[in-house]
């Protein structure tokens, strides 16, 4: 196989293939994939979760460490709901910190992946989308161009952090999940600014086919095909998910866009922070601008 043409995507495909894990992308939302959107629009009234503000974002981007610790673990059983907390679209915070951990704006990487690592660790849910479709993974992919030269390393250790916390068959899912495009985070990859694509995709695909993916808690069946290959889910319905937590005092500052505003007002953005969500990726070889929206 010619690397020099074959793309990120079926680069990553044919390499879990090799490896005996036979995948293949789906859209979001499939109920044969962890990933699911939580859009206000998706969602019924007595699911509505916290709801991001720039109080919020302003500590988890610029915070000192400790102080984010206290805020994020220090709301008892509420902590759960604030490090997922989100905007209207279903654009989380944990996506929006992946994202300046990415970008020169950040005041300094290192901090940055620590929030979200910290986020992580507080129960922040890495396999949810937007009502575009979009994971954190298709904005980590989309932002992490360099300069300056340490956004690669960053990137690398954000989906280590992600791999962790999403386990094997999450993490898969996440790196094949199609937004509402038809595209995966795999697409945006673009191979000239991101050289080390190829180190960051065998490092999840060993670590995933190394000791099997069975996960204790994923809810797929593993259907053996006798030929050194297994297929996930493909026979058997997923579980249905379980309800969010219930509904308790919301302690962080909201920004609730009703309901029946979603079809008329813009929530593709969050508070002003000048952070841009990514757009659907350019054909191959074609040079991207700068995103403007989540679209």
């Amino acid at each position: 196989m010619d690397d020099s043409v074959e793309s990120p995507k079926a680069y990553f495909l044919r390499r879990l293939l090799e490896r005996g894990l036979r995948f293949e992308p789906r859209a979001f939302n499939s109920p044969l994939s962890q990933v699911h959107c939580v859009a206000l629009n998706y969602r019924t009234e007595d699911e509505l979760p916290v709801m991001y503000d720039k109080d919020l974002l302003g500590l988890l981007y610029a915070g000192d460490l400790d102080r984010v610790k206290t805020r994020l673990f220090s709301s008892g059983e509420h902590s759960h709901r604030v490090v997922n907390a989100q905007n209207a679209n279903g654009e989380t915070v944990l996506m929006k910190v992946c994202r300046r951990a990415l970008t020169s704006k950040a005041p300094g990487h290192r901090h940055i992946v620590d929030v979200v690592s910290l986020l992580l660790n507080a129960g922040a849910n890495p396999s949810v989308c937007c009502d575009s479709g979009k994971n954190v993974l298709h904005d980590i992919f989309w932002t992490a161009k360099p300069p300056p030269p340490q956004t690669l390393k960053v990137m690398e250790a954000l989906v280590e952090l992600l791999s962790d916390a999403a386990g094997k068959i999450g993490i898969i899912d996440l790196m094949l999940s199609q937004d509402k495009h038809g595209y995966t985070p795999l697409d945006y990859v673009i191979p000239l600014q991101q050289p080390n694509w190829r180190r960051l995709f065998d490092r999840v695909i060993n670590w995933c086919a190394d000791d099997g993916v069975e996960d204790e808690d994923q809810d797929r069946s593993v259907v053996d095909q006798g030929d050194g290959g297994v297929v996930f889910g493909e026979e058997n319905e997923a579980e249905e998910r379980k309800d969010e937590p219930p509904l308790a005092e919301q302690h962080v500052q909201q920004e609730v866009v009703p309901l029946e505003e979603l079809a008329t007002g813009d929530t593709r953005r969050g508070p002003d922070d000048g952070d841009s969500p990514p757009q659907p990726p350019p054909p191959p070889q074609q040079s991207t601008g700068s995103p403007s929206s989540r679209l």
